[in-house]
């Protein structure tokens, strides 16, 4: 497992990422050979056409999905996010594996401002397909490049 250091602002960015929420895992994402990373959707594969690269949105997002490709072998999958860190499963049912561990310098990280989902618990907002394409993405380096960029 590996450490990753994390702010409270950006745990809120993953939880604020998400088109379908779930109060078990605050932040659900996939990732595939590529490198693409996509906030969940549906269950199963998601339809080329509902997926949304938001891979450049997060830097931090970007390392945990490359640490969940190389913990499964480049093959990519979903991955799950909570305040401890984040998991993956081989199969459905499976108990979730942890492959990150949050280090928040002794801060709170805590989920995002919720309603109600009719149940009593709170779940947050999701964001539209509408909003998560009107983000401005900021270039991140690309850690791999020869020259750094």
């Amino acid at each position: 497992m590996k450490t990753v250091s994390i702010t409270p602002a950006e745990f809120r960015e993953f939880c604020e990422l998400q088109r379908k929420h779930s109060w078990l895992w605050p932040a659900r994402f996939s990732t595939n050979p590529r490198g693409d990373v996509w906030p969940y959707w549906t269950k199963g594969p998601t339809p080329t056409n509902q997926r949304e690269n938001v891979r450049h949105y997060s830097e931090l997002l970007a390392q945990v999905a490359d640490i969940c490709r190389e913990r499964r072998d480049e093959e990519g999958g979903r991955f799950f996010i909570n305040e401890n860190g984040a998991f993956w499963k081989s199969v459905r049912g499976q108990k979730p594996i942890q492959f990150v561990a949050w280090d928040s310098g002794g801060e709170t990280l805590e989920r995002p401002d919720s309603s109600s989902d009719g149940t009593g618990k709170a779940v947050p907002r999701p964001i539209t397909i509408e909003e998560l394409r009107r983000l401005s993405f900021r270039p991140i380096q690309d850690l791999n490049a020869p020259d750094g960029k």
